[in-house]
């Protein structure tokens, strides 16, 4: 930077130079006591200008500041396939050079067909074609017999179901009485048990949140704990511990634990907690009961330590905000120890409802039901007899259908074996055309016409460019800044005037075994085809974004006796201000505090400057 000043000033005196010298010239014209007037008066304002010290500034202003992570990686393409043949062959024809586009499906190869081959698919065609044919004929037969079959059983069903219609309007009225009992009995006892599972699921709802009362009741004690009963041997805070202790233990089910750690209480699972949790994954009824019996002295014993706090409290330098939050929490604790009395007392006014409600639904079900049976016993009698006649006639169709339906089988065993034939021998020519698996280049072939091609040993690679990915790795302390869809800019040593954007499409969730970090994959689009696969590229991810930062360069800051400053210009006078900052990147600093948007401040020439000195602003 100094050189940066010196040269900046050798400009400065040089443009006062030619000034100066085009001022002589056009002076002589006038004469010379005019010019001596005019130096006179040139040399005095070169003089002041050299009293004042220049200097460079910069106005602060609000920013927007990126936190990223700066990674190198390899650009490869996106698709590479190597193209094997399903069958050896000699290669008839190749229709592509090295460097060519193929899109998917293009037919790139061609291998010898065998004149056999040709001759075997006529033969299985025309064969397919005449068991087609024939087996048709005998379908057709087989649908005849089948549909008078048919025809005769729903003339017998008609016939039939006169004769049991009259016998269905005697069963009518008495299903209509039956069925009006059955539902008065089943909606008597489903309300019943219905009650009983509602009191059971309310009263676990309300315990889980009067456990969480309690529990959060007890994070707000420990963290007044840790703000004014820390002694060990003052007796308020072994006093306040031991209740905390008896708390924790029935409600939690740990004694003392997690001392003052707040977040560690936040997780036990023992004690009532753990009656709680595990009732909500495996409810029953006595589990409940147990809950609603325990749960009572844990909330009790929390409330206790609660006000053993709120005592002492008193003694203390405690703000009123504070003793209110503890009078809250334990007004909380009483709701909930009350509403655990209501649940207990409405599951057992559930229980005795369900003995009471089902007698005489039953009685009224009972008699119906005699009066139906006795109507459906005529019924089915009458249904027997048509019954019988029913099934005769639909041996007869059902025997006429599986004769269709062996016909139908048998003629598709012979079709599938003929098209099986014919698929055969299409497959086989299919194999000796080989196309493009994928749209991309061909990079490298492996065969010439004339050469034999071997199944399963390539004979040509392709490449699709149009899509880079470059392959990165994290640390376990960066993995977690990144997601797919993010954002990545690239820069190439090829073209370094230039920036491309990708974007973050593949994120690994298990590390390396070797390097122990997370790989990651970015993709860049490459229509044009100027990224080439091999480029070292550099990679920056933006994981985060502060808008309106006051920033200044850190040439700016000095620090005296620990304390950051700057030299601030006010009406061109320097002013030294304390300051303070943080890092923003690698050459700017954050301000927190004392500087404002608008202020001039010097970041070049600042040099045994001391407050009250005028500068000159380059």
């Amino acid at each position: 930077m100094e050189l940066i000043h010196r040269k900046r000033k050798n400009i400065v005196i040089t443009i006062i130079i030619i000034a100066s010298a085009l001022a002589l010239v056009s002076v002589g014209a006038v004469g010379a006591k005019y010019f001596l007037v005019n130096q006179d008066s040139t040399n005095k304002q070169a003089n002041l200008k050299e009293d004042l010290v220049t200097v460079e500034s910069y106005i602060v202003s609000s920013q927007t500041i990126d936190s990223s992570l700066n990674l190198s990686g390899i650009t490869d393409p996106l698709d590479e396939v190597k193209i094997s043949p399903k069958m050896s062959g000699k290669v008839m024809g190749i229709f592509f050079q090295e460097g060519d586009w193929v899109n998917a499906g293009q037919t790139i190869i061609q291998l010898e067909q065998d004149q056999t081959l040709q001759t075997a698919y006529n033969n299985a065609w025309t064969n397919l074609n005449n068991t087609r044919a024939s087996t048709n004929q005998d379908i057709k037969t087989g649908e005849v017999a089948v549909e008078a079959a048919r025809v005769t059983l729903e003339n017998t069903r008609v016939n039939a179901q006169e004769n049991v219609k009259n016998a269905e309007l005697a069963v009518e009225a008495a299903q209509i009485a039956l069925t009006s009992a059955e539902k008065t009995l089943k909606n008597t006892g489903v309300a019943n048990e219905q009650a009983i599972e509602d009191a059971y699921t309310n009263a676990l709802n309300s315990s889980r949140n009067a456990v969480l009362t309690g529990v959060n009741g007890l994070i707000s004690l420990t963290e007044l704990q840790y703000k004014y009963f820390m002694s060990s041997s003052d007796q308020r805070s072994l006093n306040i511990t031991e209740k905390k202790a008896l708390a924790v233990y029935e409600l939690l089910g740990e004694p003392n634990a997690g001392g003052y750690d707040k977040q560690f209480i936040g997780q036990l699972n023992g004690g009532v907690k753990g009656q709680v949790e595990e009732a909500i994954i495996n409810p029953n009824h006595e589990n409940i009961d147990q809950i609603l019996i325990d749960i009572v002295p844990a909330l009790q014993k929390v409330r206790d330590a609660l006000s053993e706090l709120r005592f002492n409290l008193d003694w203390v330098q405690a703000s009123s905000t504070e003793k209110a939050s503890i009078d809250t929490i334990r007004a909380g604790i009483d709701v909930s120890l009350t509403s655990m009395s209501a649940a207990k007392q409405v599951i057992t006014n559930a229980k005795l409802g369900t003995t009471t409600g089902n007698d005489a639904a039953q009685s009224a079900y009972d008699a119906a039901k005699i009066s139906f049976e006795r109507a459906e016993q005529n019924l089915v009698s009458i249904k027997a007899q048509a019954r019988t006649q029913v099934d005769a006639v639909q041996k007869q169709f059902e025997s006429a259908e599986a004769n269709l339906a062996s016909i139908k089988e048998g003629a598709a065993l012979q079709i599938d074996l003929a098209q099986g034939q014919l698929d055969s021998v299409q497959a086989q020519i299919s194999n000796t055309i080989i196309t493009a698996p994928i749209a991309g280049t061909i990079n490298q072939k492996y065969v010439e016409v004339g050469e034999m091609a071997m199944a399963g040993s390539p004979i040509a690679n392709i490449v699709n460019t149009q899509g880079i990915e470059i392959e990165l790795s994290l640390t376990e302390f960066d993995i977690g800044k990144v997601f797919i869809g993010q954002e990545a800019k690239v820069s190439l040593s090829a073209y370094s005037d230039e920036e491309f954007i990708g974007q973050v499409y593949y994120v690994s969730s298990v590390a390396d075994s070797m390097s122990k970090k997370f790989p990651i994959k970015i993709q860049l689009d490459n229509k044009d085809g100027r990224i080439k696969a091999g480029m070292v590229a550099d990679v920056k991810i933006i994981t985060a974004k502060q808008e309106n930062v006051l920033t200044i360069p850190k040439s700016a800051v000095f620090v005296e006796d620990g304390v950051e400053k700057v030299y601030a210009v006010e009406n061109s006078m320097i002013k030294i201000k304390n300051i303070k900052t943080e890092s923003a990147n690698d050459n700017e600093l954050k301000v927190i505090e004392g500087l404002i948007e608008g202020d001039e401040i010097v970041i070049e020439g600042n040099y045994e400057l001391k407050e009250g000195d005028k500068v000159n602003i380059l």
